[in-house]
């Protein structure tokens, strides 16, 4: 099984990996062999060094953490790419992955930078690094990557109350996709968030309006800017969906005398 871990074939390589998963067998022979390979310098060797790794997961993962830090930095993208799908599983176990992975936030390659955003999101809830890094993965030039931090938020909760400001500058995107991300990651954030109230508000008038409905029901609000946006809505859209502010804002009959 050792030795199907170096074949050319994807498939034969993952059910060796997985079969080691199972039987769970004394790795102790095979560190110091893939050891050895991640100090290669051939940048195939390393490769196959880091992909052993990556397959069998975290139970070869757990004892060669320097070595998958320093593959995390190493000069072939591939074995960045597979360097970083390694820590996914392992990542909340130990503090030393994420300034590693934060690094990553700017490599070159969008591939590494998508996926290091993804496996940070696994350690945002203990980690004082995570959500600054991921914070100033928003502002990357390549759209995918942007999701992809904003999806790492996802399961933050409170933790991410100071990636707020960022987020309500994010609700300004042009895609759709990224807006409704970023209603689901204020709304797990719940009244932490309120500094998003206004532009909530200005959303219930946009093309997001159910899901900033919800996110301001999550959140809470300011109640001074209540009857504001319920004057907007009926001014903007009507009387046919006027539940969704309705709901986001505590009820039409308590603010009905205000509207009247």
């Amino acid at each position: 099984l050792i030795r199907a871990l170096n074949s050319p074939e994807d498939g034969v390589r993952r059910a060796a990996g997985s079969a080691l998963r199972r039987i769970e067998p004394d790795f102790s022979t095979l560190i110091p062999v893939l050891r050895k390979r991640l100090r290669s310098t051939n940048p195939e060797t390393r490769l196959r060094g880091i992909t052993a790794i990556q397959t069998i997961g975290p139970a070869v993962a757990r004892g060669m953490l320097p070595e998958i830090i320093g593959a995390l930095e190493d000069p072939d993208v591939r074995v960045r790419r597979t360097a970083v799908w390694s820590t996914t599983e392992i990542v909340r176990e130990t503090k030393e992955l994420v300034p590693a992975l934060a690094r990553r936030l700017e490599d070159e390659d969008v591939t590494v930078r998508i996926s290091s955003a993804g496996a940070l999101g696994g350690d945002c809830r203990r980690s004082a690094v995570a959500i600054p890094a991921l914070i100033g993965a928003m502002k990357d030039p390549d759209p995918r990557v942007r999701w992809a931090a904003i999806s790492a938020m996802q399961d933050c909760g409170a933790v991410a109350a100071s990636a707020v400001p960022a987020l309500v500058e994010a609700l300004r995107d042009s895609d759709k996709a990224h807006r409704q991300a970023v209603l689901r990651v204020l709304r797990t954030i719940g009244p932490e968030a309120r500094l998003a109230t206004r532009p909530l508000i200005d959303l219930l008038v946009d093309d997001d309006e159910e899901r900033a409905g919800q996110t301001l029901a999550a959140i809470g609000f300011d109640p001074e800017l209540a009857v504001s946006a319920y004057t907007d809505w009926l001014q903007n859209r009507g009387r046919s969906k006027r539940w969704i502010p309705a709901y986001a804002l505590g009820g039409f009959d308590s603010m009905s005398e205000d509207i009247s």
